[in-house]
């Protein structure tokens, strides 16, 4: 996945505040659907990205997530996820600067 578009995507979605804060990611075939919802307005944006395996539903901490992808120092960004409640691991493209672990947020439905 492109980093600036993904930050781009999460700081967009920023302006839609939620009481918690909670950034939800539906990983498709082709991109990753960003989304914000909160009492007074809805958002959603679609990054491009090249996915391997089965589609997945997942929620974060938009801040941590925001946060993680601002220590990432390439233009690609490598995030591997196992399910909706495993923590994922971000790293750069060419596997420099380490590798990252994030939680995701339980969520209900």
């Amino acid at each position: 996945v492109s980093v600036d578009a993904l930050r781009n995507a999460l700081k967009s979605g920023s302006v839609v505040n939620n009481k918690q804060n909670l950034v939800k990611i539906d990983v498709g075939e082709e991109e990753l659907k960003v989304m914000n919802n909160s009492e007074e307005a809805d958002y959603e944006a679609d990054v491009p990205c090249i996915t391997e395996g089965d589609t997945l539903k997942i929620a974060f901490n938009q801040k941590y997530l925001m946060n993680t992808m601002n220590t990432v120092s390439t233009d690609k960004a490598i995030i591997k996820f196992n399910n909706s409640v495993s923590p994922c691991i971000v790293q750069g493209k060419d596997m420099d600067g380490g590798i990252r672990l994030l939680l995701p947020v339980r969520t209900q439905g």
